[in-house]
């Protein structure tokens, strides 16, 4: 299926570090020429955190997203 990398992700307990080890495999993974790299976001980058939150829930398909009023900005 095109790995060519595994780490363990122990994140849960020793927090970012423990995620170094994945994030550089991943980072690794995008440079490969062996990977065909056709990323794109799901949302226009310029559109508000909201409505970037609301292209992303409803691509899982989701009608739409209800934020509580503390976490609006």
């Amino acid at each position: 299926m095109g790995a060519f990398d595994v780490q363990i992700a122990d994140h849960w307990a020793k927090g970012g570090e423990g995620a170094l080890d994945v994030a550089n495999a991943v980072r690794d993974a995008c440079k490969s020429t062996k990977v065909k790299n056709d990323f794109k976001f799901l949302y226009d980058i310029n559109l508000s955190i909201e409505d970037k939150l609301r292209a992303v829930a409803k691509s899982y398909g989701a009608d739409d997203i209800d934020i509580h009023d503390d976490a609006k900005v």
